[in-house]
Formats: C-alpha cells, sequence, structure tokens
C-alpha cells in the first residue's frame, strides 16, 4: 500500500463545491472567503480558497494574484508545509520599487525566511531576511528573526552552543529545543561489515562536543500523539514491548506526515537505511506531487529511530525510556559495549561528546545496550532485533553470545546478588559502615571474586568485563 498524497489546496472545477456550499466565484470573492479561514485558523480550508482564487484571476491582474500567493503562503506556514510556503511566497515577488511593493515584497521574504528556518536551512533563512530588511528597514520582527538566525549558524558553523540555556528550556512540558545540528565534525561512510557508519572528520579531544543534532521527528510519552498509536503488538514475554510499538506507530505517523508535507523532508528520509526489499517507487509522480512508500517509512523507523529520555545521560539504549525520537545523522553510528561516545538528551536535542580522545578518521561508536542484572543478553538481543532489525555485534556481544547458558546464569545470578547488596548498602551506609566496616568490604570483594572467575582470561583478555567492572566501582565507594 502507497501513500499519494491528494492536494487539499487544489484548485476546483468550475461549479465544484469547496465543501462548505460555496461555488466557483471570483478571484476577490475567494480571497474573502480565505481571509476570512485564516483570520478563524482554518488554515487547510484557507488554502483551498485561496488556490481557487488563483485558478480564477485574470493574468493580468498581478497584484491580486501577488496577494493570493502571499496568503497562501501564509497559511501554509500555519500548517507546517514549509517547501510550499516558500515556493508561494517567492512567487509572489514584484521587485517593484514602489512603497506598497517594497512592503508586500518583505512580507514575501519574511514568510519565505521563516520557512526556510523551520527545515533548518539558516544560510538561506538568513539571505532572506536580510532582503526583507531592506524592503522594510528597521522592522522589529525581521530584527529578531536575524538574530536568532546568528546563533543558529554560530551554532551549526562553529559548535557555539548555550548547554545551560538549552537544559533550562528543555523540559516535559516543551521538549523541543530550537537550537541548530552541528556534524561537520562527522560524515558517513561505509563501515566493513556494516553498511555505514559515522567517522571523525577531525581529531576530537576527550570530553568534546562531537555532534549536536536536532530530532527530525519525535515522539514524547507526554504527548496525545503518542497514546493514540494503533496497531501495536503485544508479545508479554518482552518487558514494555507494546510501549515500544505504540511509541514506534506514533513516530512512523509523524514520519508520514512530515514525508506528506514538505519534500525535502522525504528526501532526507530516502536517504537513511532501511530493510525493505521492495523496489524504490519514484519520489514524485506526473503531477509533482509527494509518492510515498509508506512500508519503506516503517522501516526507515524501526531501522533508525531509537528511545531517549529527557536530559538524562542514558545512551542510545534502545528500549525503556519515555520518548523515541529520530535522529538522521547520529543514526549511522553503530553500536560498541564501550564506545568512544556518550549522549545526552535536552528534550529532542542530542548532544555526544567524546568519551576518549578520538583520531581523525576513526568511527564513532556508543552502546546501544545496558548490562542489566535483570535482564539476560538473549532478551535484549530479542528486543533490538524486533524493535530496530539491528543485532548487538561488538566484540563482547560475540563473546558474551557464545558463552553457556549455565556460565550466564551463574554471573547473572551472582550480579543480582551483588546489586542488592550494594543496593541494600546505598540504603543503610552510614549503620553498615559504624557496625561492621571491614564485613562489608569482604562480602563485596568476595562477590568480585566470585564474578571474575566467571571470565575466561584468555578470551576476555582484551575486553572490558562490565559486570566486573561495575562491582570494582562500587568496592572502591564502600572504602
Amino acid at each position: 500500500m502507497d501513500i499519494v498524497p491528494i492536494s487539499d489546496c487544489g484548485p476546483p472545477n468550475s461549479g465544484v463545491s469547496l465543501g462548505d456550499g460555496s461555488h466557483t466565484k471570483s478571484a476577490i470573492g475567494y480571497k474573502v472567503e480565505g481571509d476570512t479561514a485564516l483570520r478563524a485558523e482554518n488554515f487547510t480550508k484557507a488554502t483551498r480558497h485561496y488556490a481557487a482564487g488563483l485558478e480564477v484571476v485574470n493574468d493580468d491582474n498581478l497584484t491580486l494574484r501577488a496577494e493570493l500567493l502571499r496568503q497562501r503562503a501564509c497559511a501554509h506556514l500555519k500548517l507546517g508545509r514549509y517547501d510550499e510556503a516558500m515556493e508561494d511566497a517567492l512567487h509572489s515577488l514584484s521587485d517593484g520599487e514602489d512603497v506598497q511593493s517594497r512592503l508586500s515584497d518583505g512580507d514575501a521574504y519574511c514568510s519565505a525566511g521563516s520557512a526556510a528556518y523551520h527545515t533548518r536551512d539558516f544560510v538561506n533563512a538568513k539571505a532572506l531576511f536580510e532582503k526583507a530588511l531592506d524592503r522594510k528597514p528597521d522592522d522589529i520582527e525581521i530584527l529578531e528573526q536575524l538574530r536568532l538566525v546568528s546563533v543558529r549558524l554560530a551554532e551549526q558553523c562553529q559548535c557555539v552552543y548555550d548547554f545551560e540555556a538549552m537544559a533550562s528550556s528543555a523540559s516535559v512540558d516543551t521538549p523541543r529545543v530550537d537550537v541548530a545540528s552541528c556534524t561537520f565534525k562527522t560524515e558517513v561512510k561505509a563501515s566493513p561489515g556494516r553498511a555505514r557508519g559515522l567517522y571523525a572528520t577531525q581529531a576530537i579531544d576527550l570530553g568534546e562536543v562531537i555532534l549536536v543534532e536536532k530530532a527530525l521527528c519525535a515522539i514524547f510519552e507526554d504527548e496525545t500523539d503518542a497514546f493514540h498509536a494503533v496497531g501495536s503488538v503485544l508479545d508479554t514475554s518482552i518487558p514494555n514491548l507494546h510501549t515500544v510499538l505504540d511509541m514506534s506507530t506514533a513516530l512512523w505517523k509523524q514520519v508520514v506526515q512530515a514525508a506528506t508535507r514538505n519534500q525535502s523532508q522525504a528526501d532526507r528520509l530516502a536517504n537513511l537505511r532501511h530493510s525493505y526489499s521492495a523496489a524504490n517507487l519514484p519520489t514524485h509522480d506526473a503531477d509533482g506531487r509527494n509518492t510515498l512508500d509508506i512500508y519503506r517509512l516503517h522501516s526507515v523507523v524501526i531501522d533508525n529511530a531509537f528511545f531517549c529520555e529527557h536530559a538524562v545521560d542514558w545512551g542510545f539504549h534502545r528500549f525503556g525510556s519515555d520518548s523515541i525520537g529520530l535522529w538522521a545523522h547520529a543514526s549511522h553510528i553503530n553500536h560498541a559495549c564501550f564506545g568512544n561516545g556518550h549522549s545526552r538528551f535536552y528534550g529532542d536535542i542530542l548532544v555526544l561528546r567524546a568519551s576518549r580522545p578520538i583520531a581523525k578518521g576513526e568511527e564513532i561508536l556508543t552502546s546501544y545496550r545496558h548490562h542489566s542484572p535483570t535482564v539476560a543478553f538473549e532478551k535484549q538481543q530479542k528486543e533490538l532485533e524486533l524493535g530496530c532489525n539491528s543485532r548487538y555485534d561488538c566484540p563482547l556481544c560475540h563473546v558474551e553470545g557464545r558463552e553457556s547458558d549455565r556460565l550466564r546464569w551463574k554471573r547473572t545470578s551472582l550480579q543480582k546478588e551483588a546489586s542488592q547488596f550494594v543496593g541494600t548498602f546505598a540504603a543503610e551506609t552510614a549503620r553498615l559502615a559504624m557496625l561492621r566496616p571491614r564485613s562489608v568490604v569482604t562480602e563485596v570483594e568476595t562477590l568480585l571474586c566470585q564474578i571474575k572467575k566467571t571470565y575466561d582470561s584468555k578470551v576476555y583478555r582484551d575486553l572490558p568485563r562490565p559486570v566486573s567492572c561495575a562491582l570494582s566501582t562500587n568496592a572502591i565507594s564502600c572504602r
């Protein structure tokens, strides 16, 4: 099944109803109806009336044609149809030098600049707002837009961010943060055995920002859309999978909407990896409208989206969080249990920093999984396969996958015991330390020794031992 969007702003034929009992009338009549709908915030109806007016307006009435285009551009902006808003606004320009023409063109350039800003094309937005200011000098709104664009360009081109302001602006109530993406320190290249990966284009120091990216689309659990997705499949053997699928479906819906509204978004989505094997459809049909294969878009979501939490250091763990998003550039990052990047989310903004020095040309890697004492490796692997059509495939994952069930059961049991002990210790630190300080340390060291014995020293010679490392940290804290 494919989606072929049928424009709801296309012109009606002569005598065809617009859905409100009205029929073909004069261009000025359609403009009046469109303006009324626009003021009433019925933006879809407004675009239909403006389109009808453009169909019947006389070719020599350039002023009215330009007004219809400018007004339709405003309605398109409100509907999130930024590509169409840009096109209408630029087509409305008269380039006249009289006062009214310059003011009207200033409004058109302002609408076009807003459309470019929302599609994150800040270079073009700056040029358009400057042209608007030339026609409307000292306009406060345009000056403010130019200030915002300058901030976005500094973020995008120089990686200059106010992270404190970003953290304070991102909240459950306002999860979408207005900042630019900065990805110039990385590039997408072929990754041996993994199709594509993300690589450093320059040396990156420990703690330095690798990239900042705003989500192409994102769904947050507190939003209505997250609870209106349908078609989830419940597998009771996997905790939280119902929520995972429901959130993924909600994101899929948003991705389809974004792709149908703007061809520029559809083009970005088309470049992401997917496992859908059907023949690719053309992106446009004969009439120039977007043609979308929704099964392919579903595969894009499944293969590239990941879960996150609001402004929490949680890494790229793909399950168990409260939000899901699609970060187009970061989606190319491959998995390693102990990679070189660590992520933090500020609403729909992903910030990736280097967890160790990274050389130019080195692949950027981060962990998708969590080494949980309560979730077995096989279950995590199954979750990733079902949710993201991928597998944990770093060297540590391969070694853990080859271990016997009995050995992993023993290590998991010890880890559960250690976790319970550490939890008890954290809750009663002062009391335990006063009553039996040495016995506390001895108990931790005994558990640590038992866990270390579950790791084959030859097999794990060059590999980290996550359970042992975690408990070692707690043993140090006990001292």
